[in-house]
C-alpha cells in the first residue's frame, strides 16, 4: 500500500507539473542569461558549499546565480553572499521537505506558484549538488524547467536510489554525477569539492572561508572566552544541557577562561532555564535566543574553542579557523574513513562519539563502500540515549589535552 500510495502521489503531481511546464514554459526566443543553483538542506550543508559558487561565477560571469532554498539559509545568503547570489527564491522548509506539513489545497497552490515563478526564464544550467531522498519538490523543479543542461550529484550518503522513485525521475537530468570509489566515504564538504571540479572541469582546492571583516566583537563579551553552542537539529544530536554546565565549570577551574553560551530561542526550555537561572555569572555569559545571525558568527568568530553539536556552528567554526569539539552520534562524522573535512581544510576538528568505543565493529559494518551508492545508512544508528554516554571528563580531558 505504501508503495501505491507514492505511485499514485507520484503521477499525479506530475500531471500537475506538466501543466504548468506548458503554461508558463519562457519563450524559446529569449536566450539564457541565469543559472539556477537548488539548495533545500539546512544552514551547515550550505556553508560546505558555499565556496564554490564563487567558482561558478567565475567560469561563467557573464551570467546570473539564482539560488532556490529554504528559510534556513535566507538571511545568510542575504548578509555574506548577496554579491554572487542575484537572485534568491525561498521554498517554505515544511514544504521541501518529503513530508510536508501543510493541508493538499494549500500545498498544490504553493507548488504552482512557486514553480511558476522559477521557470518564468530559462537556465544555462540547473544544478542540484545534493540529490537525496528527504526532498520532496527538487525533481519537480528540474523536471519543469528549460535549460541547456541539468546537473545532479548522488554521493553516498544522500539516500539514493532506495528511498524515492529514482528510477522515474533521473531522466529529468541531463547527467547524473556520482561520487569515485576510493575506499573512504565522502560527504560534505569532500563530496561537493569533487562534484564542481567535475562539474567545471578543473580541479578545485578552494579554501573553507568566510569573510566577516565587518563583524566586530559584540559589546559585554570578554577578550578570552570558550563557546558552547548548544543548539542541533533535531533533539537525538543533543547533549544534555547540565552536561554543557558541568563541563563549563571544569574548564574555567582549570583555564580560569569565561564560559559563553549561545543556542537559539528553541533551547530555552523550561528545565534549561530553571539551570540558567542559577549559573555564575562569573563563569558563565548566557547568550542563548538573544542574537542574530550576524551576532552568532560574530560569537564564533571570536571565541578561543568551540563546543558544539553536529551543527551550523560547527560549519561556521571550520569556516572561521576554529579549534571545534564536535558531540555528535553521526556516524559520518564519528568513523574513521568517513571524510567530512580534508587535512587542508581544518587540522582542529575533534570528535567525540559513542562510536568510537567500538571502531572495529563500525569498520566491519561500512568496509564494503561499493554498497553504499545503493544502501547507504546500513551502519546501526545509536538510540539518543548514546549522547549521554559521552561523560563529561571525555569531553574536558579531549579539550585538555588539545590545548596542551
Amino acid at each position: 500500500m505504501p508503495i501505491f500510495k507514492a505511485y499514485l502521489k507520484f503521477f499525479f503531481y506530475t500531471t500537475i507539473d506538466t501543466i504548468v511546464k506548458l503554461l508558463y514554459r519562457p519563450n524559446k526566443k529569449n536566450k539564457p542569461q541565469s543559472i539556477l543553483l537548488l539548495h533545500f538542506f539546512g544552514l551547515g550543508d550550505y556553508i560546505m558549499m558555499r565556496n564554490y559558487i564563487q567558482e561558478v561565477k567565475t567560469v561563467y560571469p557573464d551570467y546570473n546565480i539564482i539560488l532556490v532554498g529554504n528559510a534556513t539559509i535566507k538571511d545568510f545568503v542575504a548578509e555574506f553572499d548577496e554579491p554572487l547570489i542575484s537572485k534568491y527564491i525561498e521554498v517554505k522548509r515544511e514544504f521541501a521537505w518529503k513530508v510536508p506539513c501543510v493541508s493538499f489545497l494549500e500545498g498544490l497552490r504553493y507548488r504552482i506558484n512557486t514553480l511558476k515563478e522559477i521557470i518564468k526564464e530559462p537556465y544555462l544550467l540547473v544544478i542540484q549538488p545534493y540529490l537525496s531522498s528527504f526532498f520532496l519538490f527538487d525533481d519537480s523543479i528540474v523536471y519543469c524547467t528549460r535549460a541547456n543542461k541539468k546537473i545532479g550529484h548522488q554521493f553516498y550518503c544522500s539516500g539514493m536510489p532506495n528511498n524515492r522513485l529514482f528510477f522515474l525521475t533521473k531522466s529529468y537530468y541531463s547527467t547524473i554525477y556520482t561520487a569515485t570509489h576510493t575506499g573512504l566515504l565522502k560527504h560534505g564538504f569532500v563530496a561537493y569539492q569533487e562534484f564542481f571540479s567535475w562539474l567545471l572541469d578543473k580541479p578545485l582546492h578552494t579554501p573553507m572561508q568566510l569573510a566577516t571583516p565587518h563583524l566586530k566583537r559584540l559589546a559585554g563579551l570578554p577578550n578570552h572566552y570558550f563557546l558552547f553552542c548548544i543548539s542541533a537539529g533535531w533533539v537525538h544530536k543533543k547533549w544534555p544541557f547540565n552536561n554543557f554546565i558541568e563541563l563549563g565549570k571544569k574548564l574555567y577551574a582549570i583555564y580560569q577562561t569565561p564560559i559563553v553560551l549561545s543556542g537559539d530561542q528553541q533551547d530555552l526550555t523550561n528545565e534549561n532555564q530553571l539551570l540558567i537561572n542559577q549559573l555564575d555569572s562569573t563563569i558563565f555569559l548566557n547568550y542563548i535566543g538573544k542574537t542574530s545571525l550576524s551576532e552568532y558568527v560574530s560569537i564564533i568568530k571570536h571565541a578561543q574553542i568551540l563546543v558544539c553539536h553536529d551543527s551550523s556552528a560547527l560549519h561556521l567554526g571550520v569556516a572561521l579557523q576554529k579549534s571545534i569539539f564536535v558531540i555528535t552520534i553521526d556516524h559520518l562524522l564519528s568513523i574513521p574513513f568517513a571524510v567530512l573535512y580534508p587535512k587542508t581544510v581544518t587540522t582542529s576538528l575533534y570528535v567525540l562519539s559513542p562510536y568510537y568505543t567500538h571502531p572495529q565493529s563500525v569498520y566491519r559494518c561500512y568496509k564494503d563502500t561499493k554498497k553504499m551508492r545503493s544502501r547507504p545508512y546500513n551502519i546501526p544508528i545509536p538510540p539518543a540515549n548514546s549522547m549521554q554516554t559521552i561523560t563529561v571528563d571525555k569531553v574536558c580531558t579531549k579539550i585538555h589535552d588539545a590545548l596542551s
